[in-house]
Parts: C-alpha cells; sequence; structure tokens
C-alpha cells in the first residue's frame, strides 16, 4: 500500500472519529467537547427548575387567604374580597396602610372604593404562562448554555435563579441574578435572555 493510500485512509479514520467536518459530536440534549468530555445536560439541573417553576407558579393558597379565590368579603379571614377592574375575578386579599403588608407578588394600591389601599396581586409574567410552559423554557435555554460550554456560569446563574423569591417580572429578575445573568449571556450566543 503507497504511503498517500495510508495517509488518505488514516484521516477518513480520524473524521468519522470526530463525527465528520471536525465539529464536536453532540450528545443528546447537551454537548461533548473532545478534551473536556460531557459539559452538561439540561436533566442535570432537574431539581433547580422544579424549584425555580414551583416558586413561579405555587398552588392555589388555603381558603380565605390571601390570594384565595372568594365571592364575597364573608369567605376571606381578612374580611377583603377584592375584584381588580376588568378582571373577572375576585381574591381575598389585605389591607396595606403602611405600604409594607403584602407579601411578595403584591402590590399595594389604593382600592378606590372607601377601603383604602390592598394588596393587589401582581401579574407573574417571568417563566412562561404555567408551570409546564416554564419547565419547558427554562429547558430550553439551560440545553443552549450547555452546547455552547458555559457549564460554571450556567451553574451559578440556576442556583441564583432557584434560590429567589418569586420573580413577577424581567426587571426583578435581573436586580437578583444580573450579574450571573451577564456572564451567562457573555459565552453564550445561543442563550436568549429574554427567556430567563
Amino acid at each position: 500500500m503507497s504511503t498517500n493510500v495510508v495517509v488518505i485512509a488514516s484521516l477518513a479514520l480520524l473524521v468519522a472519529a470526530c463525527g465528520g467536518g471536525g465539529a464536536h459530536p453532540v450528545v443528546q440534549n447537551g454537548s461533548h467537547d473532545m478534551t473536556t468530555g460531557v459539559v452538561c445536560s439540561f436533566v442535570d439541573f432537574d431539581t433547580q427548575v422544579t424549584a425555580f417553576c414551583k416558586k413561579q407558579f405555587p398552588p392555589p393558597p388555603a381558603a380565605g387567604t390571601t390570594g384565595a379565590a372568594c365571592t364575597g368579603d364573608a369567605q376571606c379571614q381578612s374580611q377583603y374580597c377584592l375584584m381588580p377592574f376588568g378582571s373577572g375575578e375576585q381574591y381575598c386579599t389585605v389591607p396595606c396602610p403602611n405600604g409594607t403588608e403584602c407579601a411578595h407578588g403584591y402590590l399595594c394600591q389604593d382600592a378606590g372604593s372607601g377601603n383604602g389601599s390592598l394588596c393587589y396581586r401582581d401579574v407573574c409574567i417571568y417563566g412562561g404562562q404555567d408551570a409546564s410552559d416554564c419547565v419547558v423554557q427554562m429547558k430550553n435555554e439551560i440545553g443552549s448554555a450547555c452546547l455552547s460550554r458555559c457549564g460554571s456560569e450556567l451553574q451559578s446563574w440556576i442556583g441564583c435563579v432557584a434560590a429567589a423569591p418569586l420573580l413577577c417580572a424581567r426587571t426583578e429578575a435581573q436586580t437578583q441574578c444580573g450579574i450571573e445573568r451577564g456572564y451567562l449571556d457573555s459565552c453564550c450566543p445561543g442563550c436568549n435572555s429574554q427567556n430567563f
């Protein structure tokens, strides 16, 4: 066999072993770097994703407590059943004369009915439309980060967001985890900060 044939055969084997074209072979839900091994997979973060999405979409509150559905004041422990204008749904709330009585996820606003200020539920859109949408979006985001080899930045960001309280808006997420998010975005061209 000539030297040229041996070289060509060796190159063919090398290209086949590397997945062709010099690209890194991709494994399901993650990426594989030939020098460092598997970087990550979104399944590595199932616990944190679950914790995050549960905070964004907690189970319904107990009857009579703040946020619970109601049809009249008598159904609420506070004796305040609120129906924000145009919302079509009523829920139990509490007065907030000092402006600090509202739980995270609620805003103190004038009720406009002689009742003074009450805690209005904030519209929480950060994390998706519901818990399952939250999980799907977050796993897609993690998948992008894994493919771009942003392992340590991703770990830092996920840890921060999972430990954060309910985040109703992107600005709250920036306040809580903006530095970590910035590190992630800076090395992850496939990541979309509009999702998380």
